[in-house]
């Protein structure tokens, strides 16, 4: 009866320990990681020598580009990388041929898709 005992205990330590210890990494394998993406679109303004498309997050008081000079052929275009679950505002700006900032979208928000990429 000891000896059942001892082992049924043993089992339960083993059985706690495979739940606590972590999972060790195996070297060369391959795991998704996620960020958010998010296309956005506009209207074709004519006579627009490029595009200037801002974003950040809302709250945030600091705009970034998301790419500067982005072709008068363009409509719509997609960010990456973006944090999961948090709200975003952007902002298509327009540049005439002398590099002058002169019509804005007006900032718009948008929460981003999931998007799942496997890394090593």
């Amino acid at each position: 009866m000891k000896r059942l005992i001892y082992f049924f205990s043993f089992l339960v330590i083993i059985l706690i320990l495979l739940t606590v210890l972590p999972t060790p990494k195996v070297f060369g394998a391959k795991r998704p990681i996620y960020y958010g993406q998010e296309t956005i679109k506009w209207t074709r303004i004519p006579n627009v020598a490029y595009y200037k498309i801002y974003y950040k997050e809302s709250g945030s008081t600091n705009w970034q580009h998301a790419v500067n000079g982005v072709p008068n052929t363009l409509t719509a275009l997609t960010i990456d990388y973006l944090k999961m679950w948090v709200w975003y505002q952007y902002n298509v700006v327009t540049v005439d041929d002398s590099g002058r900032e002169y019509w804005s979208s007006g900032a718009k928000k948008f929460t981003p898709t999931i998007r799942t990429q496997t890394i090593r």
